[in-house]
C-alpha cells in the first residue's frame, strides 16, 4: 500500500513550531525591561513626563543594574535575527498550510532560505548552515514535478520532511537561545554596585560613580558601555554555562 499524507496532521505539525516561535518571541518582548535609556514618553503637548520615573526613583536608590537591564535583551538581538522575519516566516509556512498539500514542493525551498537566514545570524552558525540550507533549497527546486519527472507525491513528501527539519532546528536553536538570555540576565540581576563597577574601565567606572550621583549628562553612552562590559564578563564568569553557549554557536 503506498504511503498516503494526512494533509490535516502534517499542517499541525507545521505550524505547531511556527506558532511556538511566535509565542515565546511575543513573550520574550513583552518580558523586555524598559530603562531609562529609552525616549521618554510625551504627554499630548509634546512634554516629556517625568514625574512617575521621578517618583520611582525617590522610593528607589539608584543602582547600576539600572543600566545592565539590557544585557539578557542584547545578547538576544545579536543572537537572533529581527523579529519581522520570523513573521515573513510564520506567514509562509501559514499560508503553505493553507493552500494545501500540492503548493508544499513550490514553498519548501522559500522556507529552508528563510531557515537558513534566521540560523544564521550568529557568524559560527552561519557558516556551519547556511551553505546547508542554500543547497537543499536548490536541490528542491530542482526536483520540481514540472521539471523533474518524478511523481508529485513523493516531491511533496520529500518538501514536508525539509520543511520539518529546517522548522525544528530553528525552533530548538530560537529556545536555546531564548533561555540563555534569560539566564544571562538573571546572573546580572544578582550583581550589587561594586561588582558592576569592578567590570567597566576606569573613565567609564568614574561616569557610572557621577551617576549614581545623580548626573545624567552621559547617561546614554554609559548604558552601552556599562551592558557591553556586563555582557563580556558574563560571558566569561564561571557561573555561565559554556555548555549551553557552544550548542548555541552549533546552531
Amino acid at each position: 500500500m503506498p504511503f498516503l499524507i494526512d494533509e490535516g496532521l502534517v499542517q499541525c505539525l507545521l505550524c505547531s513550531p511556527v506558532l511556538l516561535m511566535g509565542g515565546a518571541l511575543y513573550q520574550e518582548r513583552l518580558n523586555a525591561v524598559p530603562t531609562f535609556l529609552r525616549r521618554p514618553p510625551t504627554d499630548h503637548g509634546g512634554h516629556h513626563v517625568y514625574e512617575q520615573r521621578v517618583g520611582m526613583q525617590q522610593r528607589d536608590p539608584r543602582n547600576l543594574r539600572l543600566l545592565a537591564a539590557g544585557v539578557g535583551a542584547g545578547f538576544r538581538q545579536r543572537a537572533l535575527a529581527p523579529v519581522l522575519l520570523y513573521v515573513l516566516l510564520m506567514g509562509v509556512v501559514l499560508i503553505a498550510a493553507w493552500l494545501g498539500h500540492g503548493y508544499w514542493p513550490q514553498f519548501a525551498p522559500l522556507v529552508l532560505l528563510l531557515c537558513g537566514v534566521l540560523l544564521g545570524r550568529v557568524r559560527q552558525v552561519r557558516r556551519r548552515w547556511l551553505g546547508v540550507y542554500l543547497l537543499a533549497a536548490v536541490l528542491l527546486l530542482v526536483l520540481q514535478p514540472p521539471w523533474s519527472g518524478l511523481a508529485p507525491a513523493g516531491v511533496e513528501r520529500v518538501a514536508i520532511v525539509a520543511m520539518a527539519l529546517g522548522l525544528a532546528q530553528l525552533v530548538v536553536h530560537t529556545g536555546r537561545v531564548l533561555r540563555f538570555a534569560r539566564a544571562l540576565q538573571s546572573q546580572v540581576d544578582e550583581l550589587d554596585d561594586a561588582a558592576i563597577l569592578a567590570m567597566l574601565p576606569p573613565e567609564a567606572a568614574e561616569d557610572a560613580r557621577q551617576w549614581l550621583g545623580g548626573d545624567d549628562r552621559k547617561a546614554p553612552e554609559l548604558g552601552e558601555v556599562v551592558n557591553l562590559s556586563v555582557l563580556y564578563a558574563a560571558l566569561q564568569s564561571p557561573g555561565t554555562r559554556r555548555s549551553d553557549l557552544r550548542r548555541i554557536l552549533m546552531g
